[in-house]
């Protein structure tokens, strides 16, 4: 895959289009590894993956150093302590000691734990995916028991399947996966 990107930097439109062409086929690569595959590639690379996935096009970084020179936006590291709503701004208290003030919060945590995830795999109803991150799913989004084989009215889709399904983290890939889930329970429901 490396071989195919070019050799300019990733913020150029070359290298993006090249980038762009490989994503449809990622996908069916991730699911053709072994789950220690899985885990060996994402703890070996899974930095440099997210890297140019949830890289930003160049109008973007045009428009973020627009408003960074003006001081309207601003990223900051750390985990919120405290939110604290104000009369016309939100103070976030980080656990560095900063506290920031501003007019909007955007989380962008991202995959988080999640309780009725870790609920079901302790229950044994579900098994954890490759990456231990979410629950196991098929290619039909079903979650898969522990005996691996899915259940047949239980789904899952969104970016919570990345470990068994691969990148899905653009509304585009989360809604597609939504028509098919949806022409799944339709066929399910003629029969």
């Amino acid at each position: 895959m490396r071989h195919y990107l070019p050799s300019a930097p990733p913020q150029s439109s070359e290298w993006q289009c090249a980038w762009e062409e490989l994503r449809p086929d990622l996908n069916q690569i991730w699911r053709g590894f072994t789950d220690h595959q899985r885990r060996i590639l994402m703890k070996r690379f899974g930095w440099l993956w997210n890297l140019y996935r949830f890289r930003a096009g160049p109008q973007t970084i045009v428009a973020f150093e627009a408003f960074k020179a003006t001081g309207q936006i601003q990223f900051v590291l750390g985990r919120a302590k405290r939110v604290i709503a104000m009369s016309s701004k939100v103070k976030v208290v980080l656990n560095t000691g900063l506290e920031i003030l501003g007019d909007r919060v955007i989380n962008c945590t991202g995959v988080g734990s999640d309780r009725l995830l870790n609920r079901l795999i302790a229950d044994h109803c579900a098994i954890p995916d490759a990456l231990a991150k979410a629950i196991a799913v098929d290619t039909q989004f079903r979650v898969l028991k522990s005996d691996q084989q899915p259940w047949n009215d239980v789904w899952m889709i969104g970016p919570a399947t990345m470990g068994s399904l691969g990148d899905v983290v653009a509304a585009s890939a989360i809604a597609k996966q939504a028509e098919q889930l949806a022409g799944q329970i339709k066929v399910k429901l003629s029969s």
